[in-house]
């Protein structure tokens, strides 16, 4: 089995300030790591094409909000980007250079190529790690605007934001409640996300080879997090590799004394006592 441990490129990146991330970069990076074809110059040459355009099509904008409405119209219009709602939970959605050439992609993939673009362009702008959708910030005119790239960059009011939030059963009663949830994100916290998303995507197909690479991944910008530890375990165990398995889901109640899957961790880790099988 090959080296499930990230890519020397990738190791290398993250040691650099955060301020200097590109998400774009890093999206690639992950594309990279987890394709087997990992020449991904095509969709690197169709991306500095597209923002070529946008610089064309933006020309003789008057203001910040009129760039907005032309990068909506170049980006989902013109170009024709969209969501995969027949096919949502299709790792492809979050792979960057497959969502360039198909065009189609989630909340998250389709917020980073918008980002992209409005970044490129001077716009003050951010991700926002909204519970269960992601979205973007933009200040417009000293105005701090919500938009989804998911439905074609529109408006966010803020009547619309909560009833969304109703939809994870969360309550909102002011406004300062309702700020919490739109935060902009550090470029870690973005990466992670879509890290995640497609270590779910990859635990469900039961690709453990796969779902290791991402969870190294992650690991590489949250070492301690209890999470993917525990989930790293679990595949560790699915390989049979009953010695990694055995120290991460150790670790994982040590962090987690409390947790609520303790009975059931506890019980797998007194069943592999009694084997230890090298990973090869």
């Amino acid at each position: 089995m090959k080296s499930m441990q990230p890519s020397k490129k990738w190791q290398d990146y993250i040691c650099l300030p955060e301020q200097d991330w590109s998400l774009m970069d890093m999206a690639f990076m992950v594309a990279e790591q987890l394709q087997d074809e990992s020449d991904l110059s095509l969709s690197k040459d169709l991306l500095a094409q597209f923002m070529l355009t946008l610089k064309e099509r933006v020309k003789g904008a008057n203001s910040a909000a009129e760039q907005l409405e032309r990068v909506n119209d170049y980006l989902f219009n013109e170009l024709g980007f969209s969501s995969n709602q027949d096919d949502y939970f299709n790792a492809d959605n979050s792979l960057i250079n497959l969502v360039l050439t198909t065009r189609t992609g989630i909340p998250l993939t389709l917020s980073l190529l918008y980002l992209e673009m409005l970044s490129s362009l001077g716009m003050e702008c951010n991700g926002i790690n909204f519970p269960g959708h992601f979205l973007v910030g933009v200040k417009i005119s000293g105005h701090y605007q919500i938009h989804d790239a998911f439905r074609e960059g529109i408006l966010l009011e803020k009547n619309e934001i909560k009833k969304m939030l109703t939809h994870h059963q969360i309550g909102i009663n002011c406004d300062e409640e309702l700020a919490d949830y739109l935060k902009p994100a550090s470029h870690r916290q973005v990466i992670i996300r879509l890290l995640r998303n497609l270590k779910n995507i990859y635990i469900e197909q039961q690709d453990e080879e796969r779902s290791l690479q991402v969870i190294e991944m992650i690991l590489s910008l949250e070492p301690v997090s209890s999470d993917e530890i525990r989930d790293r375990g679990m595949v560790y165990h699915y390989l049979d590799y009953t010695e990694g398995a055995l120290i991460d889901l150790t670790a994982y109640l040590e962090l987690e004394p409390n947790s609520h899957d303790r009975t059931i961790i506890e019980a797998l880790i007194e069943s592999l006592h009694e084997q230890s099988t090298p990973l090869h």
